[in-house]
């Protein structure tokens, strides 16, 4: 066989390995245990599961040496196990101890072979009434035998999922949201965090951290809802971070009630300017939102040592409000402790010709939000000030920037073997779907996050997309013509949602036939690897809305160095300072949308220069950054009497200045 012919062949066999066309890889589970020797060394058991039986064993000794070494052989006896049998291993559970003992084994499960990694206590003891979850118990633990306990770890491992080899979320007493189920999930660790950033950063964060545990203050945020929103992500990891740093933080959200769905999503779309003119909420929907937020209140947080009982009786020192449905909580901290300080993280991405006309801020809505926010001490907002409306006193402002985690399923770095197993797992959903599938790396594809609030701006992208085809083909493009995908994150919003989804399928099927097997509308979920899949592999992002959550998936395209078509309004965040591949357009402007898509394919120089690769985020937009702004927050404002006044300002600079560390 010629060096070509060989060439040729080498080539074949890496596209079908990396090819999204192949056969899905089965899912399975896993659990390890290790038994100490008496002369120094150790031997470890792997049990792997699926969904029914029983599979395999792995048993191999362990010398005594570093635990570098040891966690290198037990990622390396996976790794071959996974790529010899095909198989994608989607969790691994291990006894407390065993984390304990190799504290870089769980970050390194997760970073090189992306594996979920469950840390189980367990007691030598037979399991009592008043044990609560994961909790391992066992009459003879340490009698069984080596393959006995790692098949029971296992075992408890697949528990903690669902469909689709997803992780359970988990809500405790209270409506307390257990974070990485109670933080037994171990993604990373305060090493990882620091690698994120630089020293002075790293300085500040522990700088406040170290103050707000000596003076043990407590931080509880109240939210919504722990899943299913874009920008949700940014909550979890924050409280993860703090809580590996010893902060005591605490995450709630109310009790659902039926009913209450719809009229949270006629608020936010009215506030945002979304909505329609019969869309404003009634003085009966607000006497329902009041009702149920006291409700919550009264049985979940006001008891004793409950976060909104005085701090006198065990209640929090700093109380955080994200949402405007839950500001009535703020009324409710002031009454049992006035001089709590209250803050209210702004969330509101209202809509750009929203805010030209004042009128659209003089609705009742509108007076509702203000009439609450009275009882706050501090507004903070993701979005910059030229789009946020004037609901407080300036000097009661302040801005947070966007932030992304780098090291969770979203924004982290995957091998060639993962993509390639979630790149199967969307043409599964294709088919699922009764779509084309996507034979990646051979076609290209164009990718637009929608939150099918408003068709408008899906119609817009589907047009560009049309006239793009049409200008390739009148300059004679000979390569493959790139798919566009059109990505939905998370469930649908509501019956609204369905309906706009309807009328974007309804609009390919009617003006754009021909372009159907190029056209993907996905609704789809987590696991969260699956979006940073398709960013990853994406040619270009378009993006039109400016919904909560956008501007967060945008800065993850900037930090994977994508090439971002979008419009003039984003260039307001400043994370899109200074990026040269991002491209600004006039919202509407579909021949401007279409022009800079051909430029993008037709264009050799152009396309390289709009490619610079994965580029390192700013500080600030990290998930370090973001809790600097709120240790620095919680350090201030808890000292009796000490107010913090903004004026408008960054408060991530205003950290590093009161920290002696100017930026």
């Amino acid at each position: 066989m010629s060096q070509l012919q060989q060439r040729r062949r080498r080539e074949k066999d890496i596209n079908e390995a990396i090819s999204w066309s192949g056969r899905s890889l089965t899912t399975i589970y896993a659990g390890i245990s290790i038994s100490h020797l008496d002369y120094g060394d150790s031997r470890a058991a792997i049990s792997f599961r699926n969904s029914a039986y029983l599979l395999d064993y792995v048993m191999f000794d362990l010398p005594a040496e570093s635990s570098l070494t040891v966690c290198n052989r037990i990622v390396s006896e996976l790794r071959t196990y996974s790529e010899k049998h095909k198989e994608k291993i989607v969790g691994l559970a291990m006894p407390l101890s065993l984390a304990d003992k190799y504290p870089s084994l769980c970050p390194q499960l997760w970073r090189e072979l992306d594996i979920l990694p469950l840390v189980l206590e367990h007691k030598d003891r037979a399991r009592a009434d008043t044990d609560q979850g994961e909790l391992a118990t066992f009459s003879s633990w340490n009698t069984k035998e080596l393959d006995e306990q790692a098949d029971s770890m296992v075992r408890k491992c697949m528990r903690s999922f669902g469909v689709g080899h997803v992780l359970q979320g988990e809500i405790g007493l209270g409506s307390l949201v257990r974070v990485d189920r109670n933080f037994r999930l171990r993604l990373a660790d305060l090493e990882d965090y620091q690698e994120t950033v630089n020293a002075r950063t790293w300085s500040i964060t522990q700088h406040y951290a170290d103050e707000l545990k000596r003076r043990n203050v407590k931080i509880a945020f109240f939210s919504l809802s722990s899943h299913g929103r874009p920008g949700i992500h940014t909550r979890h990891s924050l409280v993860r971070l703090l809580h590996y740093l010893g902060v005591n933080v605490q995450w709630y959200v109310p009790k659902p009630r039926p009913g209450m769905n719809s009229i949270i999503r006629k608020m936010q779309d009215t506030l945002e300017g979304m909505g329609g003119r019969d869309d404003s909420i009634t003085i009966e929907e607000e006497m329902c939102i009041l009702q149920w937020v006291y409700e919550n209140a009264r049985r979940y947080w006001l008891c004793e040592d409950d976060p909104l009982q005085a701090r006198s009786k065990g209640g929090a020192d700093i109380v955080v409000i994200d949402d405007v449905p839950l500001t009535p909580a703020a009324l409710l901290s002031k009454q049992v402790d006035p001089g709590r300080p209250v803050i209210f993280e702004n969330r509101l991405q209202v809509q750009q010709s929203a805010l030209q006309d004042a009128k659209n801020f003089s609705t009742p809505l509108w007076d509702f939000l203000r009439e609450r926010l009275k009882h706050v001490d501090l507004v903070v907002s993701q979005a910059p000030k030229e789009l946020v409306p004037d609901i407080m006193p300036q000097k009661k402002v302040g801005y947070i920037p966007v932030s992304v985690e780098q090291l969770d399923g979203l924004n982290k770095n995957m091998s060639d073997f993962d993509i390639t197993f979630y790149g199967r797992e969307f043409n599964s959903l294709c088919r699922s779907f009764e779509t084309p599938t996507l034979n990646y790396p051979d076609e290209q594809y164009i990718l637009h996050l929608s939150q099918f609030r408003n068709l408008d701006e899906t119609i817009t992208v589907l047009n560009a997309y049309q006239k793009f085809r049409s200008h390739c083909m009148d300059a004679g493009m000979n390569s493959p013509f790139p798919k566009l995908l059109i990505y939905h994150y998370g469930p649908s919003r509501s019956s609204k949602s369905t309906l706009i989804y309807d009328a974007i399928l309804s609009h390919i099927e009617t003006d754009m036939p021909r372009l159907k097997s190029c056209i993907y509308v996905m609704q789809i979920g987590p696991p969260d690897q699956l979006w940073n899949t398709l960013l990853t592999k994406a040619r270009v992002v378009i993006e039109l809305s400016m919904c909560e959550g956008i501007p967060a998936m945008l800065l993850a395209a900037v930090q994977k160095g994508k090439p971002i078509i979008t419009v003039n309004e984003m260039g307001h965040f400043s994370f899109t300072k200074g990026v040269d591949n991002i491209l600004f357009f006039q919202k509407g402007e579909v021949d401007t949308i279409a022009r800079l898509l051909t430029d993008l394919w037709t264009d050799p120089q152009l396309s390289e220069l709009l490619l610079p690769g994965p580029r390192r985020l700013r500080d600030e937009y990290t998930t370090v950054g973001n809790a600097v702004n709120w240790l620095f927050l919680a350090a201030e404002m808890s000292r009796e009497g000490n107010a913090v006044e903004p004026e408008g300002k960054n408060i991530f600079e205003l950290a590093g200045q009161r920290a002696g560390l100017c930026f």
